[in-house]
């Protein structure tokens, strides 16, 4: 029965890996730290960005999240878009949220639950699809459970792999994006 799951854990992989690679590869699952910006891990960049939503790539790992569309970097543009997770760890009124909670304190200024709907295609409309300049460098992390860890205890259904994220430290350009933190509080 291990052997059984062991093939299957490996054929899911498998197929995930070479078969489900969208916008250059970045999301494909990698057990490589090869970064996906030409540039060595931990370069300070600056990048044409686009917020994507997550739910549009119909997979659990990003459904709830936001991506960051890279048109360009360092001024040059890109034959191809590249999707990629970010992280924002500034406190300021230019913080770029990562996620749909993050979005809803950033528009709220605090949690208050009112996660309607409604709601959220409202505040998505205002954030999905704005234009950003941000400087930053890209780092990555191994997520998931590898093979294996189900003969021992209960894993996770991501599969093991190495995940690209870029973190900001600097937005130079943000429209009236400053403007609209807090506006919809009650």
């Amino acid at each position: 029965m291990h052997l059984v799951r062991r093939i299957m854990c490996f054929m899911i992989f498998f197929h995930v890996t070479m078969f489900c690679g969208i916008a250059q590869d970045t999301l494909r699952l990698s057990m490589s730290p090869t970064e996906r910006l030409s540039r060595p891990f931990g370069t300070i960049l600056t990048l044409q960005v686009e917020i994507f939503d997550g739910k549009v790539l119909n997979d659990n790992l990003h459904d709830g999240s936001f991506l960051f569309k890279i048109k360009s970097v360092d001024s040059i543009a890109l034959p191809t878009p590249i999707l990629m997770e970010f992280r924002d760890y500034r406190i300021d009124s230019s913080y770029l949220p990562k996620d749909i909670i993050e979005l809803y304190k950033y528009f709220y200024v605090n949690d208050s639950g009112l996660r309607s709907d409604q709601n959220r295609k409202k505040i998505e409309s205002n954030y999905v699809g704005r234009k950003f300049t941000v400087v930053g460098y890209e780092r990555g992390e191994f997520v998931g459970t590898p093979a294996g860890v189900w003969d021992y205890q209960t894993g996770t259904n991501v599969p093991f792999h190495f995940r690209h994220i870029f973190v900001v430290i600097a937005v130079l350009s943000e429209n009236d994006w400053r403007s609209l933190q807090g506006s919809f509080k009650n």
